[in-house]
């Protein structure tokens, strides 16, 4: 693992916003676990469309058990975008993504 945010391989999504008629609430939620317990992890969404991070998509855990995150309500931008799941760590060592999704809620 890095202390930069790197690309999570095969954890990408093409999601086309004007697919869903009114959205409500978006959330990007993700359970991570660290093998030796010993740093923080972050996971977030990253727009590899646009090249920005999803805006309010970080999540982080500190410790070792598996927990699922859930980020605070996020926009996704308009249109049909690939979206990227990214992580780093504090430390650098080891720290697992054991699933990741985006919660979508419709009206």
């Amino acid at each position: 693992m890095s202390d930069d945010w790197q690309d999570i391989t095969g954890l990408t999504a093409i999601v086309d916003s004007t697919n869903y008629a009114q959205i409500k609430k978006v959330t990007f939620e993700a359970s991570v676990h660290i093998p030796a317990a010993n740093e923080r992890a972050f996971v977030r969404l990253f727009d590899a469309t646009d090249k920005h991070p999803v805006w309010f998509s970080e999540v982080s855990l500190e410790g070792g058990d598996t927990k699922l995150m859930i980020s605070p309500a996020i926009t996704l931008d308009p249109g049909e975008k690939m979206y990227q799941v990214q992580m780093k760590t504090s430390l650098k060592y080891q720290a697992v993504l054991d699933q990741s999704r985006l919660h979508i809620v419709t009206y």
